[in-house]
């Protein structure tokens, strides 16, 4: 039996109970009561649907969209006064050439074994479901930030900061210029956005934690968290995000997430290993849309 995610919070046929206990063998009867497990989960741990939201399916592989190209408008007239009675005029903007976002499974097989299912070891199974949510989520985080890196590379949304994060100070004899510290890479991040003239405004300052480490210790956590502050930003410190580069994003703007297959779990009694086996797969394309929503900032760390 095969249950999608997300499900609905109490599934129709509510497994039995043994007093007040729900056993193992119970759970895994109603593939959607894992998948309830896996969805609260992944809710909880990801971020990415911050960045790329869910946008619904796709099938046959791939999608194929068309790009907020901000080259392609460069030039455009403003709009024009309409004399009475006179035609509107048209308007100049061109739709950039299609790309193609690829979709790829990804999945994992959980065996919990007879003997764990007799014995009810609960913390087995919330363990295994844990890590294995926690992995896939591993990898789609680092796929949709590899895309987004990509697409930001092609439409030139990229600044190299003025000097690295690794050496700087707010206090003393001699701070180190503004335009050297961390907010003036931001500072020159936003700069781009305002030149894009697209009406957005990043709300989000991904890092790695590496990097964040330098940014908290350079100015404090309580001044480092007033910077930010200052700017509307929040910060997100995640592996997933490579070192040396941070990300200013607009959240919710960049593009989105289709699926070909939700994330889908499905369960089943697997007898030659005498085994109770768990599969979990999602099958995403990440859309990266509308790159004036971010801008990537570089050399951020040595």
């Amino acid at each position: 039996m095969v249950a999608n995610i997300p499900t609905p919070l109490y599934p129709e046929a509510v497994p039995t109970v043994n007093g007040r206990n729900i056993t193992i063998s119970q759970y895994v009867q109603d593939p959607r009561v894992v998948a309830r497990d896996f969805a609260q989960l992944y809710t909880a741990f990801s971020f990415l649907g911050r960045l790329l939201p869910d946008s619904g399916a796709t099938t046959g592989g791939a999608i194929k969209y068309y790009p907020n190209d901000p080259d392609v408008n460069a030039g455009i007239e403003e709009v024009e006064e309409v004399a009475p009675g006179a035609e509107l005029p048209e308007y100049g903007g061109k739709v950039g050439a299609p790309k193609i976002a690829e979709v790829s499974t990804w999945g994992h097989k959980i065996v919990i074994p007879r003997q764990s299912l007799k014995r009810n070891d609960i913390r087995l199974y919330n363990r295994l479901v844990r890590g294995a949510t926690q992995s896939l989520d591993r990898k789609f985080r680092k796929l949709a930030l590899a895309v987004i890196s990509a697409r930001l590379q092609e439409d030139g949304q990229f600044i190299t900061a003025a000097a690295n994060w690794t050496s700087f100070t707010v206090e003393g004899a001699s701070p180190t210029a503004a335009r050297l510290r961390p907010e003036g890479a931001i500072d020159a991040g936003l700069a781009v956005f305002e030149a894009d003239d697209q009406g957005q405004k990043p709300t989000l300052l991904i890092m790695n934690p590496s990097d964040w480490l330098l940014f908290v210790q350079g100015y404090g956590r309580k001044r480092a968290m007033d910077v930010l502050s200052a700017y509307g930003l929040e910060p997100i410190s995640n592996p997933a995000q490579p070192a040396t580069k941070a990300l200013l994003a607009a959240e919710g703007q960049l593009g989105g997430t289709y699926w070909e297959d939700p994330l889908t779990v499905d369960t089943w009694d697997n007898k030659p290993i005498r085994s109770q086996q768990i599969d979990l797969e999602g099958s995403p394309a990440f859309v990266v849309d509308n790159t004036p929503a971010a801008v990537e900032i570089r050399g951020i760390s040595s």
